[in-house]
């Protein structure tokens, strides 16, 4: 019991003086939502081969399975890409989390725990605070739209803040979607939206946001994050990525290509 409560007081202890190692899981991040995206693709393109649900000799049964093929492929096109979805928006919040050497952030001036619990957006604008232009303010707005149409509906039950699943009654016509007027922008416009409804756009937003995110303000931290580093949060840690930042594009490589090399030495205990 001593030893249970001697850990978690040291636990408080470094979460609040930032004296942690944030793991680096982007790879298998991205290579969920890579995945997804895939499955998107070939459902689209009608690599699905569903079972035929008329024999070849039945009257319509060519017609019958074409259109089963037909709707196989737009149901798991959308199944496959609100999944695409949903991993890219976790994906985002773990680079966000691990770009805190880039942004001035200190760790025992503000909140690791308070971060990392905050909402996608709040992490975005925390990130960003420094830097204000609109192509950060332009990013925001799109992973907004998408939030809105793709993500938040699938992930509460269906449900989204303007309540555009929901229908109103009109005696003598029948029910009325409430948000009909921009009903048409939405993947439950039709049972199973088609790929050009959302899954290219939403594949060509998240390539621009991710050569967004390699070439602006947080190059450096993409950077540390695809060589697969852990990012340590104290302030000696901090401090020294600061500097080799300040001191160019060369230092950051040579800071990076060091580091893994000790890190690949600890691994092989290779002393």
């Amino acid at each position: 019991m001593m030893e249970k409560n001697l850990l978690s007081l040291m636990a408080r202890q470094s979460m609040a003086t930032g004296n942690i190692t944030v793991p680096n899981l982007y790879y298998k991040l991205r290579g969920m939502h890579e995945h997804f995206r895939a499955m998107a693709h070939d459902a689209y393109s009608g690599n699905s081969k569903p079972k035929p649900l008329a024999d070849e000799g039945d009257f319509g049964a060519e017609l019958t399975n074409q259109l089963n093929g037909f709707m196989t492929a737009r149901r798991e096109g959308l199944y496959a890409t609100v999944a695409m979805v949903n991993s890219y928006f976790s994906l985002l919040e773990h680079i966000l989390v691990l770009t805190l050497p880039s942004v001035n952030f200190e760790p025992h001036r503000e909140s690791v725990a308070s971060f990392i619990g905050s909402k996608l957006f709040e992490k975005y604008d925390r990130v960003f605070s420094g830097h204000h232009t609109q192509e950060i303010q332009r990013v925001r707005g799109k992973l907004k739209d998408i939030a809105e149409v793709w993500r938040n509906p699938y992930s509460h039950g269906g449900f989204d803040k303007m309540h555009k699943a929901i229908g109103f009654q009109v005696e003598g016509l029948g029910v009325i979607p409430i948000g009909l007027s921009s009903i048409s922008d939405s993947p439950e416009f039709s049972l199973f939206p088609d790929r050009e409804q959302g899954f290219d756009g939403l594949c060509a937003t998240f390539d621009e946001i991710d050569d967004f995110l390699s070439g602006g303000p947080l190059w450096a931290s993409l950077e540390w994050i695809k060589a697969g580093l852990d990012v340590p949060l104290d302030q000696r840690s901090l401090r020294q990525f600061k500097e080799v930042v300040e001191a160019g594009q060369e230092q950051v490589s040579n800071h990076i290509s060091r580091t893994a090399y000790f890190v690949e030495q600890g691994w092989n205990m290779d002393w």
